[in-house]
């Protein structure tokens, strides 16, 4: 998955970029990777996690994130509608 990189990273210099795939093919490694390379603060996110889901669900990431990675969010059924997130770099990844 790590040759998808550079395509993830020109993609989010002018829109959201999801990420999906099989289970156990990296997509969270790749996230992370993208996610730790930048110089910027950024976030991380796990639907799946009590604590990740209140704060996403109460907006709680820094207004100078450059990159939020959001985990399993297809999960949450109304994330188009609550979530807005307009100037941010985003990195949504599923396993489908």
């Amino acid at each position: 998955m790590r040759y998808l990189s550079p395509y993830i990273i020109q993609d989010l210099g002018r829109k959201m970029a999801f990420l999906g795939g099989p289970r156990q093919v990296g997509k969270t490694t790749l996230a992370k990777m993208l996610l730790n390379q930048d110089d910027a603060p950024g976030r991380y996110f796990n639907w799946d996690f009590d604590e990740d889901r209140q704060d996403v669900l109460a907006q709680k990431w820094s207004d100078d994130a450059n990159l939020i990675v959001f985990d399993e969010l297809h999960k949450y059924p109304n994330w188009k509608v609550e979530l807005h997130l307009k100037r941010l770099r985003l990195l949504f990844k599923a396993v489908f």
